[in-house]
């Protein structure tokens, strides 16, 4: 879908959605922790809570139904964590919900990147699933509840935004056991997706996602995108002070955290054998296949203002 850029209210939903892919990457990623930890967000209580806050949340802005839907379809995401964790012998709280931003569960580092890969995994293939379901009671049922799709649609599209293969999100968790190079795919894409459509806004997602390079390719590449986006701004025509400055400070503070960065900063863990990279490769492909086919088949189904 194009977003044109020429006028300050077509501007506005591309902002919009810059402001949530950031949210997003921070609230996969350990920036709040500490305030999580400090509050003891680890009780199923608050996960209950976090749950009806956020559906309260949602249904004001997108209706109560609806907002009760895409609790559940990030629910449902989450456990597929918590159940992969599980799996693995790692215990874990529940989920917590935070409106806007999503939901996340909070574990520590993963020892091996097999392990990792799979309970990264877990999440976008139950959401998927369960987006599948969704779907197939909506036919089902008589297609009189556009409810069903659209909720099915906007899961689909939560779990592909997950799969983008960037650090934290959890393509980039599967990424990390297939091989360094992968989450420079992640990075092109959506290079290619902002030179695209223009919006240059989104090279602050690109800048937040360079994860664990090596020492001084962090600051040297978001001094990079930092220009790109300043041109890409300036002949565009667009007024992006605020995102540029934030720009300057992502570059400052990966520059300042280089000069004593040691090198058990960095990811030193070994890759898993070929064939397991092969297969976490195969599996990745085929989820964001199915993913990206059913949005194709639901996109024409959609209600149209």
């Amino acid at each position: 879908m194009s977003v044109q850029v020429s006028t300050a209210g077509a501007r506005r939903p591309a902002r919009f959605a810059t402001a949530g892919a950031v949210g997003a990457l921070l609230a996969k990623a350990k920036v709040i922790w500490p305030v999580l930890k400090f509050l003891k967000f680890s009780k199923p209580l608050v996960t209950i809570f976090t749950m009806a806050f956020s559906a309260v949340v949602y249904g004001l802005t997108l209706g109560p139904w609806f907002g009760a839907g895409l609790v559940a379809m990030l629910f449902l995401h989450e456990m597929g964590h918590v159940a992969a964790l599980r799996l693995k012998g790692i215990e874990t709280p529940g989920p917590v919900f935070i409106p806007f931003l999503g939901a996340a569960i909070f574990v520590g580092d993963f020892k091996d990147r097999d392990t990792e890969a799979f309970v990264g995994y877990g999440g976008p293939l139950i959401g998927t699933i369960a987006a599948l379901i969704c779907f197939a009671v909506w036919f089902a049922t008589g297609q009189a509840n556009k409810t069903l799709l659209l909720l099915s649609y906007s899961a689909l599209l939560l779990n592909l935004l997950n799969l983008i293969p960037v650090s934290p999100l959890d393509g980039g968790r599967i990424a990390q056991a297939i091989g360094g190079w992968f989450r420079y795919v992640g990075i092109g894409v959506l290079g290619v997706y902002i030179v695209a459509y223009r919006q240059p806004s989104l090279f602050l997602v690109m800048m937040l996602a360079l994860g664990h390079s090596g020492q001084w390719v962090r600051p040297a590449m978001a001094a990079l995108l930092f220009v790109a986006m300043a041109v890409l701004d300036h002949c565009g025509g667009q007024d992006l002070f605020g995102d540029l400055l934030l720009g300057l400070i992502i570059v400052v503070v990966y520059a300042c955290h280089d000069l004593d960065r040691q090198p058990q900063d960095l990811d030193t863990r070994e890759y898993p054998p070929a064939s397991a990279r092969a297969k976490w490769l195969l599996c990745y492909a085929a989820l964001l296949a199915v993913a990206l086919l059913a949005l194709v088949i639901e996109i024409p189904l959609l209600p149209h203002p």
